[in-house]
Parts: structure tokens; C-alpha cells; sequence
């Protein structure tokens, strides 16, 4: 059953005490980076959902391109979207954040020498089928290609208890070597895929105060007014996130008595900030001295504004 061993556990009871994550990268078998994944309207609708959101779908395909541009690997049979239950898919669909991942690397495509035209030499017909490429012969093809040949074990017969009588053989590709690059590839794998990770920590969402305006009234009052902006190509909430209600709305704090605040509120929730949109923010207040207002969510991060009045 979900999260039965003890290891899945622990992973999921630190993650729900983290509240600071925007966006998870996970290195498995499920593709949405080099391929994005596309929005399916029928499953968007369903009560247990099977598709991103449309909105989370295009900030996939930013992701992606910005993936595409960093990791110089280019998509081959790149098929793997997510299995049921994977971690990937549970981080959005259960957890409500952005998810993305990638296998890190896998076997490039291996296209087929031209033949020669000699003169005299048939050559063969336009119509003739070209022959299917499997992921096991593309990846047999790319290993001769490479030099690497500890990769295959030659069918053999053997006896088997549980088939008397019948002809068994054993062989064929090891396990694990269609999945895991040679040695000297690894350091330009991890060092693109760094690239890119910092590069999607550069883009998170950033809340920032512009146009902070300080007027005196009379009667000792001022008021407040600020634009919140998010610096970012990035909502602060996936739309999953948002219609989930699991991720924690922007709060707004002012540090002044409710008494002292004549026009607006000393808390206000904004439900989500989309990419660079501007909230405009006011208030009243009587007295005077230093006022702190705060503005952020811990996944998106808080910005502090000190005004004096």
C-alpha cells in the first residue's frame, strides 16, 4: 500500500513539516522535462484527477524549454511520463506543488549509416520498410557504437525445475545498463543538471514592495499604500495547489493595534499571485513612529517592509 516501507514514510512525514518547497526535481524513470507533458481536458475534469491543470501544463512546457536549453541531451523515445503512484506525480497531485523529472540521462538515438551508391550496385527500393528501432536495439547499436561490451549475455539453455521437459534459455541485455550512463559521462551529466536546478531556484517566486507612498492626514492619521509584486515568471501557487487549499495562502501583517488601523486590515490572505502580477495595498492608521509590514508564504518566501510614519 502507499508509503508502507519505512524509508517512503519518513520522506513524507518530513515533507509535510516542510512548508518553504515550491517545486520538486526528482531523478526517476518519468520524463516531463525533455518531453512536457500535455494537458488532458477529459482527465482535468475527472473527480480524482489524472492531468495537470491547463495553467500547470504551460508552466511545464517554460520548464521544459528551459530544461531543453541547459541539458544538451536531446529526447529519444522518451515515453515515460509517470507510473501510478510514483513519487513525481504525488508531489503534484497529493502534494500540491510543482513537479518535474527527469531520468538524468538516457541512451541517444543511433541513426543509421547511409549505405554507399557504388556504381553498378542495385540500390534498394524507395518503398522498402525501414526496420523498427527498439529501445534494446537502438541502445545495442549505441553500445558497439561506444566500444562498450560487457553489456549482453549470450542466450544459453538451461534446465528449469518449474518447466520439465521444455526448452529454456536465459540471456540478453544485464539489468540496469540501458538505465546508467558509462562513468566518463557522469561528470557533464551532473554538472548540466546542477544548471539547471539552480536556474529553476533562480525563477521561484519572489514577492517584493514597490511604490511604497507615505501621506499624513489629519487627526495624526497616514496613509499606507504599496504594490506587492511577484518578481517571477512563476505563480506562487500551482493551480492544483490553489484549488486544493493545501498550500498556505499569502498573508499580509501589519504591525499596528486593530485599534490604531481605520482602513483596512491588520491580516489579509491573497489566495495567489500570478507570474509578475501586482496586488495594490492600503491602509489607514493613527499614531506614529515605525510600522512593519510582511508580506509572503513560506514556499514563495516573505518580503519586509519598514515604514516610518
Amino acid at each position: 500500500y502507499p508509503v508502507s516501507q519505512k524509508e517512503t514514510r519518513a520522506l513524507v512525514d518530513y515533507l509535510f513539516d516542510q512548508w518553504n518547497i515550491f517545486a520538486f526535481v526528482t531523478f526517476s524513470p518519468a520524463n516531463n522535462l525533455s518531453e512536457p507533458l500535455k494537458f488532458n481536458e477529459a482527465e482535468a475534469k475527472k473527480r480524482v484527477l489524472t492531468s495537470m491543470l491547463k495553467t500547470d501544463v504551460a508552466i511545464n512546457k517554460m520548464v521544459s524549454d528551459l530544461y531543453n536549453k541547459t541539458v544538451s541531451q536531446k529526447a529519444f523515445q522518451q515515453d515515460n511520463q509517470g507510473t501510478d503512484g510514483d513519487f513525481f506525480q504525488w508531489a503534484y497531485f497529493h502534494f500540491g506543488r510543482l513537479s518535474f523529472s527527469t531520468p538524468g540521462w538516457w541512451v541517444p538515438e543511433v541513426k543509421p549509416e547511409k549505405p554507399s551508391e557504388n556504381e553498378g550496385e542495385e540500390k534498394p527500393e524507395e518503398t522498402k520498410e525501414k526496420p523498427t528501432v527498439t529501445k534494446e536495439s537502438n541502445f545495442m547499436a549505441w553500445a558497439d557504437r561506444e566500444g562498450i561490451n560487457d553489456v549482453f549475455i549470450p542466450w544459453s539453455q538451461i534446465t528449469h525445475p518449474d518447466f520439465p521437459n521444455q526448452k529454456v534459455e536465459v540471456g540478453g541485455i544485464k539489468p540496469f545498463v540501458m538505465h546508467n550512463p558509462p562513468f566518463a559521462m557522469t561528470d557533464s551529466i551532473a554538472i548540466q543538471h546542477t544548471n539547471f536546478i539552480l536556474k529553476l531556484a533562480e525563477i521561484q517566486p519572489k514577492l517584493e514592495f514597490h511604490n511604497v507612498k507615505i501621506e499624513k492626514l489629519s487627526g495624526g492619521l497616514s496613509r499606507i499604500t504599496a504594490d506587492l509584486f511577484n518578481n517571477s515568471p512563476l505563480p506562487t501557487h500551482s493551480e492544483l495547489g490553489e484549488k486544493s487549499r493545501w498550500l498556505r495562502k499569502i498573508r499580509i501583517d501589519i504591525t499596528k493595534d486593530k485599534k490604531d488601523v481605520l482602513a483596512g486590515n491588520t491580516i489579509n490572505l491573497i489566495n495567489k499571485m500570478d507570474a509578475f502580477e501586482t496586488k495594490k495595498l492600503s491602509w489607514i492608521v493613527n499614531g506614529s513612529g515605525n510600522v512593519e509590514i510582511k508580506a509572503g508564504a513560506a514556499h514563495c518566501g516573505i518580503a519586509t517592509l519598514n515604514v516610518k510614519l
